[in-house]
């Protein structure tokens, strides 16, 4: 098992009339909050025993716990930066974030 997080610049949402250096940020951050779930699934992953019996329901509910948990955690970063309109915030997130990839550096998956 494994989790990935890409990035399509195909698809991109910063409008480039608007963007700027703090709403770069933002969006890493975000996007970096993203691979930081990732790699935590992946930690996860590898330290379950996986039974053949109760496969399904452990993965259903080590995903849904990781969903969840993601999607909380991005929506205190918007909240907290003003959707990325709080300057200084969006600094520290993003040093936070850089810290926790770290943390998780083992977890990296190259693509």
């Amino acid at each position: 098992l494994t989790s990935v997080c890409v990035f399509d610049k195909q698809h991109s949402r910063i409008n480039k009339n608007i963007a700027n250096g703090t709403l770069l940020i933002y969006y890493q951050t975000i996007f970096d909050i993203h691979e930081v779930y990732a790699r935590k699934l992946r930690k996860t992953f590898l330290e379950t025993d996986f039974g053949l019996n109760d496969f399904k329901e452990k993965y259903r509910s080590m995903t849904e716990k990781n969903n969840n948990d993601l999607l909380n955690r991005i929506e205190e970063f918007r909240r907290a930066s003003k959707l990325g309109q709080n300057k200084e915030t969006v600094k520290q997130w993003a040093a936070k974030i850089r810290n926790e990839l770290q943390e998780l550096y083992q977890f990296k998956k190259d693509y």
